[in-house]
């Protein structure tokens, strides 16, 4: 990912097949978010609340602007 961006751990299902499972029966594919927000606190503090609020989803990154965000996405789908 970008330098700006901290990649969060575990890659699982591409982004783009929100249909797919994870390899369970009949089990749907996490949610997937990718955070990107210019001030470090409050993109923490989305951060925490979505973890809070929403513990299955999966934080693909945490960027800085959103052109670090597409680049981001590209890597974690093997786009250059």
């Amino acid at each position: 990912p970008p330098s700006s961006c901290r990649p969060r751990p575990a890659r699982s299902l591409p982004v783009s097949d929100p249909t797919a499972n994870d390899g369970a029966a009949g089990a749907p594919a996490a949610p997937t978010a990718l955070i990107a927000e210019d001030e470090s606190l409050l993109r923490q503090a989305l951060v925490d609340a979505l973890r809070e609020a929403w513990p299955e989803l999966r934080i693909l990154a945490e960027c800085e602007d959103g052109a670090q965000a597409l680049e981001a996405l590209a890597d974690e789908l093997g786009v250059s």
